[in-house]
């Protein structure tokens, strides 16, 4: 159904029955914006989502806007400035046009609202008063047109042919927090013909090397058709996995190896979070993932692959040590004691006392995994306690000595 006419546009309502006639006539979505330039008298232009120009301003605009328009794309440092400034966000949340001024030109002025299909944001209309001046009414009557652009591209199947564009829109609105609401989630995955799972992982995908070059897009397409009920964006060098499990509790080791393989000889590495079961909290998960590809590519160079279980302890005690300088405890103090005294005298010492640790103080475990006898090991203890000043008899103090053992792991090359 056609939106109601405002009457408050009587200036503009013959160029809006003219817009009508157009949509109805399959004149195009560039004949639309021509009338809207008309109507405003100032350049007036369509983008999708992505950014890419759908119709092209007939008017003269500002030379660097003239210079995208023509590209057919808006440039990374415009998109930038439009997230920095949460412009974007703002558009994406309040559904309302947005008025600012260009990083390139303060006096410019642009008008941006949002176009929505079926509750899903899919382009922007933009117009910049270049020509002449605003009359007061733009904004209102900008949301009031973006429905007959709406109107178009679902006339056009628009959402249909682009869908993956549009998951990937509905995924960066779940990664960023931007949609917060289960309920919203589903309808919108429901409205795009998907249907979510009740548990889910993130997996994260990048670049070892930002100059290396291999085709992440053509490596996620292909990863995407082993996991079923996946969806992914593309950001720079990184590619990042929602992971709907439907049917299943975690990834299994088979599809884990077909990821591996994937993954081989490309220059890539790769993170996965724990399993959760609330979409609303993607963000805190996808941080999760980001920092086992992280401490599992700086701690483990020669695996691809990394579980964020397996690195949690290192993420632990790279939290800890953030708001306490590691020489700055009496376990850092201890241990860096223990390294040194191991350099000169060629002993095995923090080795002995991070496997003592790692197998919660058993003295047959720990001499069993270092092929030493069980009083060897006691000889080596009782070093380990006069040099450290620590008996480890307490909870705290066996705590505090295995994060510092495992932070100074984690930055071996630097400390």
């Amino acid at each position: 159904p056609l939106p109601n006419v405002n009457m408050n546009f009587n200036r503009e309502h013959y160029k809006i029955k003219e817009l009508y006639e157009a949509l109805v006539n399959d004149n195009g979505i560039q004949r639309l914006a021509d009338i809207c330039q008309e109507i405003f008298d100032n350049p007036f232009w369509v983008v999708d989502i992505n950014f890419n120009f759908l119709t092209v301003p007939s008017k003269e605009m500002d030379s660097y806007l003239w210079e995208e328009a023509q590209k057919g794309y808006v440039s990374d440092k415009t998109i930038t400035d439009l997230r920095n400034r949460s412009i974007y966000r703002s558009l994406k949340s309040t559904g309302k046009p947005v008025r600012y001024s260009t990083w390139l030109n303060p006096d410019l002025s642009i008008i941006a609202a949002p176009i929505r299909v079926q509750e899903t944001i899919v382009g922007f209309l933009q117009l910049s008063n270049t020509h002449s001046p605003y009359k007061g009414n733009e904004e209102e009557l900008e949301e009031y047109i973006s429905k007959i652009f709406a109107l178009e591209l679902r006339k056009t199947r628009y959402q249909d042919i682009n869908l993956d564009s549009m998951i990937s829109t509905l995924l960066t609105d779940i990664l960023t927090g931007t949609v917060r609401n289960t309920e919203k989630i589903n309808e919108r995955m429901n409205l795009l013909g998907i249907s979510l799972g009740k548990s889910f992982q993130i997996l994260t995908i990048n670049r070892n090397n930002p100059g290396l070059i291999s085709d992440l897009y053509l490596i996620a397409n292909q990863i995407r058709n082993i996991i079923p009920n996946s969806f992914f964006i593309s950001r720079p060098g990184q590619v990042v996995f929602l992971i709907s499990l439907v049917g299943a509790d975690y990834l299994d080791e088979k599809t884990m190896d077909s990821i591996y393989v994937r993954l081989l000889g490309n220059g890539l590495h790769a993170g996965l979070s724990p399993v959760f079961h609330d979409i609303t909290h993607s963000r805190v998960y996808l941080n999760l993932a980001e920092q086992a590809a992280e401490m599992g590519y700086l701690y483990s160079p020669g695996t691809i692959l990394f579980k964020y279980y397996d690195y949690m302890p290192f993420h632990i005690a790279e939290s800890y040590y953030s708001k306490v300088p590691f020489f700055a405890t009496p376990a850092g103090l201890a241990i860096q004691k223990l390294r040194d005294y191991d350099s000169k005298n060629h002993t095995d010492l923090f080795n002995t006392l991070k496997c003592y640790l790692d197998n919660v103080l058993n003295i047959t475990n720990t001499a069993s995994s270092l092929f030493i006898h069980g009083n060897t090991l006691r000889k080596r203890l009782d070093k380990i306690m006069r040099i450290t000043g620590c008996s480890f008899e307490s909870g705290r103090e066996i705590i505090e000595y295995h994060i510092a053992i495992l932070y100074m792991e984690y930055h071996k090359n630097t400390l």
